[in-house]
């Protein structure tokens, strides 16, 4: 079994080398690799790292643009993760699919994987998360021209950055706010006239 995860985690750090080095075909390559030495595993670690190789596959996957194999491997991931009774991976994994169906202009599907991801980290107890999933949220509702409910999810975002004492991430999210609301306005002025 240690040689086994030996030759894992060396197909990993190759991978990510290969990343690095933006050589994506062969860091998918690798990740696969490692993922066959795992196949069918019922012991918890090598599942927690199948877990994780899933999630650097995904990220792989997005940046070659192979946006339905991307999901896979993060719904996997997530699926993994839930079945080892770890919401916070959970969370991130849910997260993650949001992010690919936002990039797919998928906004609807970017919502509920966002909204699932939220459920997910408040069983973590994982604010950070939270805030970060609220902030996603606000950003898909400017997508879908649902202003008024932008701005509600980016106040959340904003209260829960500045409580976690993360000012850099509140300034950027208070940028929002202070867009959107200028924005909204200028469209409440435009009613008016």
């Amino acid at each position: 079994m240690d040689s086994k995860i030996d030759s894992v985690i060396n197909f990993n750090r190759k991978a990510g080398d290969q990343s690095e080095q933006g050589d994506y075909k062969k860091a998918v390559q690798s990740y696969n690799e490692a993922l066959k030495l795992l196949a069918e595993t019922e012991d918890t670690k090598e599942q927690e790292i199948k877990a994780k190789l899933l999630n650097n596959l995904g990220h792989v996957q997005v940046k070659i643009g192979d946006y339905d194999k991307a999901l896979d491997s993060f719904n996997q991931s997530a699926a993994m993760h839930f079945r080892l009774d770890d919401m916070l991976g959970v969370g991130q994994q849910l997260g993650n699919v949001g992010s690919v169906y936002r990039d797919k202009e998928e906004w609807d599907n970017a919502r509920k994987s966002y909204d699932k991801s939220v459920a997910a980290f408040k069983l973590a107890g994982d604010k950070t998360g939270l805030a970060d999933q609220y902030s996603d949220i606000g950003y898909i509702c400017v997508q879908k021209k649902e202003f008024e409910s932008a701005l509600e999810w980016f106040y959340k975002a904003k209260a829960l950055y500045e409580e976690l004492n993360m000012e850099q991430r509140a300034g950027l999210v208070g940028k929002n706010i202070s867009v959107l609301s200028g924005f909204n306005e200028r469209e409440m002025n435009n009613e008016g006239t």
